[in-house]
């Protein structure tokens, strides 16, 4: 010891005590070295203390020993600064010390837990975490919820177990997850060869809506029109909500395979069931083949059948002979008589009669004279007649023409309408019809030019003009003319101020006409015939250049 003013002392008193018992001055102890328990924990540096013959820290599990300053300093906790220099011992409990901050040795598997100041491994998938510490007790984007690590979105998200992160679920026809599953995918979604799809696609359809898969609908049975017609079976649409056949007309829906298939056309096989037959249309299976009642025939041109006309019923022009109730035939769409012009039918006992025209019949009705006329000419060509017995016929028919009104735009439309069928005929017309068909078209073509009729409906107009031309063209057209009998019908228009009235006379030899033998007769004949044909060419020619 030293006297130091006047007291006894230890020489250095910050690193020596007094032992009382050696009455000696000591070296103080530091950290881990021997120390008298007897003397107490002055024989320690600073704020150690002696325990257990060794100097300590006061409270070990919360201080550290400061080899720099030889002393105890509290622990730092997380996120706290701690000294690198002296190592790990500065952070609590299994915290190290980085870059002089105290942290979890492998932060990206642990979380700091504050209430032991300890680090912990972050629990996966469905093992236990702390909801007081939070969400990061758990691996990567999962979420604390009820002291459980889960997903934050289950319903939209699964967890992958190869990176211990919830990913997104995948939607229809999206890329799924092979070893995690079906779980990748949306509701009862199935994960396969890596594609999200329904479990059983020829029974289910996908819905984007809740992105699930539901039942397919069958026949008649509710189904998704937004989703559309995956919805239904099979080759089924959804219309209107209602699953059906995209045709029903042209398709049946077949049960046992949920289907729709193509119905049976006329004099096919077919079969009838409790909803039905497989018939096309309204057609009914007899005998196992498709047909039609009774009182109906088969339309070809609609695939359906249709009722057996009766008088002026429509009926079909190409089953002329079954579309129309016999005696009856059916000429221009119309059921008619088999000569519509030269016979009356008597709807009492159902019989045609033979019968002339009464021109009178037709002078408030041309446009029932024109559909005898259109229906006439069409049974012409139906039947192998003579061309004697044709152009009987058609100069019957001209004999009306004639005498027929052309006051409006109605009656001329009408008999030009006539005129127009008439002219069409190649080996039919007489020179004298033609010439009287020259008659009845001049007489219209002079009502067009010197009435208020091209002023009205110009429309009108021109579709008469363009029928007055198309029939003298089809007279110019004409390469044959028959030859005439030395007694002829000619047809004679009477214009006398009160009517007009068409008288059938017969051309007698005013005089006798000097002997010529038969090939100057023959020679005669064939001049005159030449000299008609041009005449009758000029004629039409001229009328042609006043149309245009």
């Amino acid at each position: 010891m030293v006297c130091v003013s006047d007291i006894c002392d230890c020489e250095i008193p910050a690193m020596q005590y007094h032992d009382p018992y050696a009455k000696s001055c000591e070296a103080i102890r530091t950290y881990n070295e021997n120390c008298s328990t007897l003397v107490g924990d002055s024989t320690c540096y600073n704020n150690m203390v002696c325990v257990s013959g060794f100097c300590d820290c006061e409270i070990p599990a919360m201080q550290y020993h400061d080899s720099d300053d030889k002393s105890c300093k509290a622990m730092e906790t997380y996120n706290e600064t701690c000294s690198t220099h002296i190592g790990d011992s500065t952070c609590f409990n299994n915290m190290v010390c980085v870059s002089d901050i105290c942290d979890c040795e492998v932060p990206a598997m642990q979380y700091h837990d504050p209430y032991d100041k300890s680090c912990k491994a972050i629990s996966t998938y469905k093992e236990n975490c702390s909801t007081l510490i939070g969400d990061f007790t758990c691996f990567n984007n999962m979420v604390c919820v009820s002291d459980i690590c889960d997903c934050g979105i289950p319903a939209m998200q699964y967890h992958d177990p190869y990176d211990k992160s919830c990913k997104a679920k995948s939607s229809y026809n999206e890329n799924c997850s092979t070893p995690v599953g079906d779980a990748s995918c949306y509701n009862n979604m199935v994960c396969v060869s890596g594609i999200c799809d329904c479990e059983i696609p020829a029974m289910q359809y996908h819905s984007p809506y809740d992105k699930s898969c539901k039942a397919k609908r069958t026949y008649n049975e509710k189904c998704s029109t937004l989703v559309g017609d995956s919805t239904c079976y099979n080759n089924m649409v959804c219309v209107s909500d209602i699953c059906d056949c995209e045709i029903p007309a042209l398709q049946y829906y077949v049960y046992y395979d949920k289907s729709c298939k193509t119905r049976a056309k006329y004099k096919e096989p077919c079969q009838t069931s409790e909803y039905g037959s497989n018939c096309h249309s309204n057609m009914i299976c007899v005998s196992g083949v498709c047909g039609c009642n009774t009182y109906q025939y088969y339309n070809p041109n609609v695939h359906i059948c249709n009722e057996t006309g009766r008088y002026l019923d429509p009926c079909s022009t190409v089953v002329r002979n079954i579309s129309c109730y016999p005696p009856l035939l059916c000429s221009s769409s119309v059921c008619h008589c088999e000569m519509p012009a030269m016979m009356h039918y008597d709807a009492d006992d159902n019989t045609c009669n033979d019968a002339s025209f009464n021109a009178e019949e037709f002078v408030n009705d041309t446009k029932g004279f024109g559909n005898i006329v259109g229906a006439t000419m069409d049974s012409i060509h139906h039947m192998h007649i003579e061309i004697e017995e044709k152009e009987h016929i058609i100069e019957e028919i001209v004999t009306v023409l004639a005498v027929l009104p052309t006051e409006n735009e109605a009656e001329m439309e009408n008999v030009l309408e006539a005129s127009n069928q008439i002219s069409k005929e190649e080996d039919g017309l007489s020179d004298n019809v033609q010439d009287a068909l020259l008659n009845v078209m001049d007489k219209i073509s002079d009502k067009i030019s010197h009435t208020d009729v091209n002023k009205s409906e110009p429309g009108k107009v021109e579709n008469m003009v363009k029928s007055l031309f198309d029939s003298s063209s089809n007279l110019l057209d004409l390469n044959h003319v028959p030859e005439r009998n030395l007694k002829e019908k000619v047809i004679v228009e009477d214009k006398s101020e009160t009517e007009d009235v068409i008288h059938v006379e017969v051309t007698e030899p005013e005089q006798e006409v000097p002997y010529e033998s038969p090939e100057e007769q023959k020679e005669t004949q064939v001049q005159e015939t030449e000299a008609e044909i041009k005449a009758r060419e000029k004629k039409v020619t001229r009328s042609l250049i006043m149309y245009l």
